[in-house]
C-alpha cells in the first residue's frame, strides 16, 4: 500500500497510539507534532518495525500559518494522501475565570480553527486519491 496518512498531535497518546496502528496496516505516515525528538524516535520506530515510509515535521500548530506550513510540507513530499487524522489538541481545567485568557484562546485556535483550516487546505490532496 502507497496511501500516506497524516496525523497530528503524532507524538504521544492517542495520536501516537493511531500512527503505529495506520503503520501495522500497510500505511506510510506523516507525523506532525511539537516535540521533534518524540517524532524522531516514533518515526525510527515505525521505520523499522513496520518497513513503511514515515517522514515528520515538528511544527506548533497553534501557531499562524501552521495549517499552511502543513500542507506545503505535504505538496513538497509529493505523496498520495488519502487519510487525515486531525488529533492534536489539549484542554484546561480550572474555573474559566481563574484560567489565562490567552491560554483558552490558543486552546480553541488549535482544537477549532486548525482543524477546519488544515482539513480545508488538504482536501484538494485528499480529493486527489481515489479513496480518501
Amino acid at each position: 500500500m502507497k496511501e500516506y496518512a497524516l496525523i497530528t498531535g503524532a507524538s504521544k497518546g492517542i495520536g501516537k497510539s493511531i500512527a503505529q496502528l495506520l503503520a501495522q496496516s500497510g500505511y506510510n505516515v506523516l507525523l506532525v507534532a511539537r516535540s521533534e525528538p518524540d517524532l524522531h524516535q516514533l518515526s525510527e520506530s515505525i521505520r523499522s518495525s513496520d518497513k513503511v515510509e514515515a517522514h515528520y515535521l515538528p511544527i506548533d500548530l497553534s501557531t499562524d500559518g501552521a495549517a499552511e506550513q502543513v500542507t506545503d510540507w505535504c505538496k513538497s513530499l509529493s505523496v498520495p494522501v488519502t487519510i487525515l487524522v486531525n488529533n492534536a489538541g489539549y484542554g484546561l481545567w480550572g474555573r474559566f475565570d481563574e484560567l489565562d485568557l490567552s491560554a483558552q484562546l490558543n486552546m480553541l485556535k488549535l482544537n477549532m480553527d486548525v482543524v477546519v483550516k488544515l482539513t480545508y487546505h488538504l482536501l484538494p490532496l485528499l480529493k486527489a486519491q481515489k479513496q480518501s
